[in-house]
């Protein structure tokens, strides 16, 4: 594959997990893989790594438009950053509330947000949030965690039906997550 033809993709959150074994096959596919994460994955190219907290959407901005700038294109973006909390709602403190919504809703926002104007100039690209089953089903022990990714399940369709017509693909993956009983 020639620089031209490889895809261009940033992953939120490619340093471990899920996000990280995406990064993995993409790069072996061929795609140049940009990691947008707080913590440095030491298998990554560090000219493929972009230090970025999703809390923070100043910092998303960041991350992106000199990526943009420097590739002169994003043609996918797997919006994965994020983080479970498992506990009652009566047990959830305040802080834990507001930094698995800031995480999960924010940060998925946000990367949206500053990823579609460029995909919508190339009039392509394909967007994936990372949802979870709890996208779809409730648990216990989980309210905080499903109600985020209850909001990334409707996000996905909101977002699919506006950018339809610049031929964006935006989907939601949802696998299932064990939890203990």
């Amino acid at each position: 594959m020639t620089a031209n033809s490889q895809k261009v993709t940033i992953i939120t959150g490619a340093s471990s997990g899920i996000g990280k074994a995406t990064k993995k096959v993409l790069r072996k596919n061929g795609h140049i893989v940009y990691n947008l994460d707080i913590t440095e994955d030491p298998d990554d190219d560090p000219a493929q790594f972009i230090p970025c907290d999703v809390r923070k959407r100043t910092a998303i901005k960041a991350a992106i438009d000199p990526l943009y700038k420097q590739e002169q294109r994003i043609d996918w973006a797997f919006i994965n950053a994020g983080i479970h909390l498992f506990d009652s709602m009566e047990n959830t403190s305040d802080e834990d509330f507001d930094n698995v919504i800031a995480v999960n809703i924010y940060g998925s926002f946000y990367t949206a947000k500053y990823v579609l104007p460029y995909m919508r100039d190339q009039r392509k690209g394909s967007i994936v949030f990372m949802g979870s089953d709890q996208s779809i089903v409730g648990k216990g022990q989980s309210s905080v965690y499903g109600l985020t990714k209850g909001a990334i399940g409707q996000l996905t369709k909101s977002t699919a039906i506006e950018n339809a017509p610049f031929n964006k693909r935006v989907n939601c993956v949802c696998p299932v997550m064990r939890i203990p009983l």
